[in-house]
């Protein structure tokens, strides 16, 4: 189950920011050093980034990634693109930073991590609005 948040962003100090704090000291309390998830963007940013994945991420760093329909690898300088729980909190700050016009957030109740976010700086602006999801959290061994 997930805490929905859905917001214009007029106020970076305001609900939005309180949701991302609140779930990040989660996040930070609960996190596993070693872990998986699945991870789906959805941007105009190429077929090799917006593909489903699963991530494995190892002392804050992602090791790798497969993709989800082949369970091919993902090739190394993809993997530069590829967030971190971590790396989706930021984004989400980034975006209340920006003072995006929409921005639809859903975290774990659990973990606290984002499972869902929708993001759009600009409505006057085409292809730069873009949206992910993060499921299927997995602590992993720390081989």
């Amino acid at each position: 189950m997930a805490v929905s948040l859905v917001a214009s962003c007029s106020d970076p100090l305001g609900p939005e920011q309180e949701a991302l704090d609140r779930n990040l000291a989660r996040w930070r309390r609960l996190a596993p050093a070693h872990y998986s998830y699945r991870y789906h963007l959805q941007c105009f940013c190429g077929p090799a980034l917006t593909r489903p994945m699963i991530l494995v991420v190892r002392d804050g760093e992602v090791a790798g990634a497969t993709y989800v329909e082949t369970g091919e690898p993902v090739d190394q300088p993809v993997l530069l693109w590829l967030p971190t729980v971590e790396g989706l909190f930021e984004r989400i700050r980034e975006a209340i930073d920006q003072e995006a016009e929409v921005l639809v957030v859903e975290y774990d109740e659990e973990f606290g991590y984002p499972t869902l976010a929708s993001v759009d700086i600009s409505r006057m602006i085409a292809d730069e609005e873009y949206s992910f999801t993060a499921s299927q959290l997995e602590p992993l061994d720390s081989e």
